[in-house]
């Protein structure tokens, strides 16, 4: 068998364990389901690639063309693609659907949803769950201009209210 022949039969197993771990989650995750992600559901950098470039695209992509737009950053070949929109089929994140050979992926999770759980493992792991000592701790370390600190407060002042 040649190396070519394999790497076929590879991405045909792959296509089909993807498709059959997307059916099985297609439309189960909602709302509830995200805001009680543990930390083992908070996504790996190179998953958060693919689900950024997923959330920020008009339409469905492929495998082929995610690869394509993390080209150039993470120099993924197609089949580095449909490994990782596997485990984030499995784990929920999107939903695939058969176009012909291909199939297409779309964001089950909303982008908004995944930053404010991150936020919060985030804030539990790093800061104790005070979100005055996160916010004490980044004013401290970094600079701020007027400009900065008239919107800090202004954010402030909305959440008085």
């Amino acid at each position: 068998m040649n190396s070519l022949m394999t790497v076929d039969i590879c991405l045909n197993l792959c296509y089909a364990a993807t498709k059959d771990n997307c059916n099985e989650l297609k439309g189960e995750i909602k709302m509830a389901d995200i805001t009680n992600i543990n930390d083992n559901k908070i996504l790996p950098d190179a998953e958060l690639d693919i689900m950024r470039v997923i959330w920020s695209a008009e339409k469905p992509l492929c495998a082929r063309e995610i690869a394509k737009l993390l080209g150039n950053t993470r120099g993924w070949k197609t089949t580095t693609a449909h490994v990782l929109l596997g485990r984030l089929c499995e784990r929920g994140y999107l939903e695939c659907d058969k176009s012909g050979y291909v199939y297409y992926y779309t964001a089950l999770v909303a982008e908004d949803d995944y930053r404010a759980v991150e936020t919060k493992s985030f804030l539990r792991r790093v800061a104790d769950d005070s979100a005055k000592s996160m916010v004490a701790s980044l004013i401290e370390s970094e600079p701020l201009t007027d400009e900065d600190i008239a919107e800090l407060t202004a954010i402030l002042n909305r959440k008085r209210e």
